[in-house]
């Protein structure tokens, strides 16, 4: 019987295996940066927001921070304060450059300005005219004096008084330190709102009302009078006639 010799296996050198296990890898290797070069793309597609000023702000607190002026400000340093807003109820003006020294201060790139060289600021506030620090007043006076507080009124001092207080200080005003002549009928009192967060000191004088009556038209001599003719209204109780007013007769119903 005939053996047919199979044939030998090729033996490769050292170095060839080498060659082939370092062309492996490589093209390994290469495989794998490619894959990471596409998932790194979106990322790195995503730009980072520019530095831009919002133009004229509303502040609702004392302070003025980078991101109520500048829009893009990293959430870190947003909350930085970088100027004192002005009194409530007022305005005021920050010039661009400053804004541009005080980012650059944080390690910031300039803000697009937009041209603008200036931006206004306006500080919220609300205020509390006249009738409320009227209202504070009287309840004190009725409470002390016993006045009947629908038959009193305050003629201020100077032009009508008006507290500014911060638009999220919503306490009851109050009066305090209130003080009344009985004599002059002068009164002074500092009204307040909150824990003394805002005040005023107000003066003025008391003057109580009656109901008095008066004509709703104009009366003919001799003509006589309806109930319609009359109605009720106050007036002041030291009310007097003024001499060069002339005196009005009224007859008496029939």
């Amino acid at each position: 019987m005939t053996h047919t010799a199979l044939p030998a296996p090729t033996l490769r050198s050292p170095a060839a295996r080498r060659a082939l296990l370092g062309a492996g890898i490589l093209s390994r290797t290469a495989l794998t940066l490619v894959a990471l070069g596409f998932l790194t793309l979106p990322v790195l597609a995503v730009e980072v927001p520019r530095l831009a000023i919002k133009g004229d702000i509303t502040a609702e607190r004392d302070v003025i921070t980078l991101g109520d002026l500048v829009s893009g400000a990293p959430p870190a340093l947003a909350q930085k304060a970088l100027f004192r807003a002005p009194a409530l109820g007022t305005s005021g003006t920050i010039q661009v450059r400053r804004i541009v020294e005080a980012t650059a201060g944080l390690g910031l790139d300039a803000p697009e300005s937009g041209g603008r060289l200036q931006i206004s600021v306006q500080r919220a506030a609300r205020r509390i005219g006249a009738p409320e620090i009227e209202g504070a007043v009287k309840a004190v006076l009725a409470k002390q004096r016993g006045f009947d507080v629908g038959f009193v009124t305050i003629a201020f001092d100077g032009e009508a008084p008006v507290l500014t207080v911060p638009p999220d200080l919503v306490s009851a005003v109050t009066a305090q330190e209130v003080t009344y002549d009985p004599r002059s009928r002068r009164v002074t009192a500092l009204v307040v709102v909150g824990e003394r967060q805002s005040s005023l000191r107000v003066a003025g004088q008391v003057v109580e009302m009656a109901d008095v009556a008066v004509l709703t038209r104009a009366i003919a001599r001799g003509e006589t009078l309806n109930a319609a003719d009359v109605a009720v209204a106050p007036s002041s109780a030291r009310w007097r006639r003024s001499p060069s007013a002339p005196a009005r007769r009224c007859a008496r119903p029939s």
